[in-house]
């Protein structure tokens, strides 16, 4: 995707969707989210993401397709699901024995009683012990239509058409449109196969943006869908904190949004309920769920003279040119200190960090735990990276990169919400850190509170 402020995909979105929203309302789903993966793939000029559909061709022609395809899928047999059920990114980290563990759902599946089935999502990792992989399961996806699934298709061609009638959706943004209905409609079709008539009460994933497919699926089996806060959210963010214009006033759990969101403390609860998207949803703190093999925040008798940045995963570029600059910086003032950098888990490019040759860097991946680092640094720059608030309790000075990165909108909403201090790019992080006090920086428990299982409990071990 081409690299956008998130300012410039949401001016985007607002000069839009409002023209269409009318044609997105179909028999049963409002199909806003679908539309705004569309103008964003749109706007951001990615190719990759026009793909070949079917909603040129009659309907009997599309629904015939599966049928055909059924022949190969007659020897899949439906895994056997249990009530609860998990759907796990795969995002691991190991325990105190070296053993994989879920990041976001072993504290959850060690206090939950109801019986769960473990799913990994289909791009994710399969370190930890699960029940599933979706990847597996992939022949589901070419059975034959449900009737529940025809109509959902009909009604699919139905908004496409009047889309494809609206002047102000050119014949290109109409390909994205179809394309992005497309990837909605393969997805829920996996997933309504692999959810009919099992019995499953409830679902909690990770994320309710890129999961229409799913959703769509639990609400036509009658299921509940619960939804993790998994990493950071800002009032920037694509998929929370709509403005009202973009949402019309319909029952929101038609628009895809999940039923009930946990999250790590009030800090965002606060947030989200400035977004119209919360009018028909359940906001819970649950705290700090995630689980995490060293716990301890540190104490200042055991800092060292280092400055940490958590580099972020698409950001190499950035990253590489800020971290030689400031090298200079230390290298000519500050012989004893070090510049220690963590790359990214995912990180695709670490050949362009460890490029950088330089007595005063210490580079670590992911053989280094994040909060000992954290506890050890005196000094964190980032731009808007979650181990900013992952600092915050450590007595770490954190600074934002103001006006740098095409992100300079989320790095200012880090100084806003006082996650953060202000830093320029030429500015010395060491001089500067004696201007800040850590204790006027958002308290720790207001962003991540106290683990509450009970939440969980209350919510997932009954009907």
């Amino acid at each position: 995707m081409a690299q956008k402020s998130f300012t410039l995909f949401n001016q985007h979105l607002l000069e839009v969707l409002p023209g269409i929203l009318g044609d997105l309302q179909g028999e049963r789903f409002h199909y806003l989210k679908i539309a705004q993966h569309a103008a964003v793939y749109h706007f951001a000029g990615s190719k990759e993401k026009l793909i070949a559909h079917r909603f040129q061709k009659p309907f009997f022609w599309q629904s015939s397709i599966y049928q055909l395809k059924s022949i190969r899928a007659k020897s899949m047999i439906q895994p056997e699901l249990k009530a609860l059920v998990l759907i796990d990114s795969g995002r691991s980290t190991p325990n105190a024995d070296g053993k994989p563990e879920s990041v976001y759902f072993q504290k959850i599946k060690s206090h939950c009683s109801t019986e769960i089935s473990h799913l990994i999502a289909l791009n994710g990792s399969a370190k930890i012990d699960h029940d599933y992989q979706l990847k597996d399961q992939r022949l589901l996806a070419e059975k034959a239509l449900h009737r529940d699934e025809k109509a959902l298709l009909k009604d699919i061609n139905k908004v496409l058409q009047k889309l494809k009638e609206n002047p102000l959706v050119s014949a290109n943004f109409w390909e994205y449109l179809a394309s992005a209905f497309h990837r909605f409609f393969e997805e829920f079709h996996l997933y309504f196969q692999l959810l009919h008539q099992q019995g499953v009460k409830k679902i909690v994933a990770t994320n309710h943006y890129h999961q229409e497919g799913l959703i769509a699926a639990c609400r036509l089996n009658g299921i509940p869908f619960y939804e993790l806060q998994h990493g950071l959210m800002s009032k920037c963010d694509l998929y929370y904190v709509y403005p009202e214009i973009l949402l019309p006033k319909i029952d929101l759990k038609n628009a895809f949004f999940a039923d009930t969101l946990f999250l790590y403390g009030p800090f965002w609860k606060t947030m989200l309920e400035g977004g119209y998207e919360q009018q028909n949803s359940t906001l819970k703190i649950a705290g700090d769920y995630v689980y995490k093999a060293k716990k301890d925040r540190g104490s200042a008798d055991e800092k060292k003279k280092i400055i940490f940045i958590g580099a972020q995963k698409n950001m190499h570029a950035d990253y590489v040119v800020y971290i030689r600059q400031l090298l200079e910086v230390v290298e000519k003032s500050y012989p004893d200190w070090t510049v220690q950098v963590k790359l990214h888990p995912l990180e695709k490019h670490s050949d362009q960090y460890y490029a950088i040759e330089h007595p005063q860097l210490d580079l670590r991946w992911n053989e280094s735990d994040l909060q000992t680092l954290l506890n050890e640094a005196m000094i964190q720059v980032s731009v808007y990276s979650t181990t900013l608030y992952d600092a915050l309790g450590a007595d770490v000075v954190n600074f934002s990169l103001q006006n740098f990165t095409e992100s300079s909108d989320y790095a200012q909403e880090m100084v806003d919400m006082k996650v953060a201090f202000p830093l320029g790019f030429d500015e010395d992080p060491i001089a500067a850190a004696q201007n800040y006090r850590v204790e006027d920086l958002i308290s720790r428990s207001s962003v991540y509170a106290p683990f509450e299982p009970q939440i969980f409990i209350d919510a997932l071990d009954h009907e």
